[in-house]
């Protein structure tokens, strides 16, 4: 297998895995809100809350890796 297969594999893998952490913080948001309108801020909820953070910083990270994969694709 090539050097841009690898790539271009590597890059389908990092975009399943944004997808997926995009979707989970979506979910997570939604049920923070649900438990804060329901008054029930909590350790779960603060919990929650600082998962959600670190999926973001992942989701960041995730997007970098993309990005210097895209312009190493450019010279292969």
């Amino acid at each position: 297998m090539g050097k841009i297969d690898e790539v271009k594999e590597d890059l389908n893998f990092l975009r399943t895995v944004f997808s997926l952490l995009f979707g989970s913080i979506l979910v997570m948001i939604g049920g923070l809100v649900a438990r804060f309108d329901a008054l029930k801020v909590d350790a779960v909820f603060w919990s929650g809350f600082l998962l959600t953070f670190l999926f973001l910083v992942v989701l960041f990270l995730v997007y970098l890796k993309i990005k210097n994969l895209t312009s190493s694709l450019k010279d292969l």
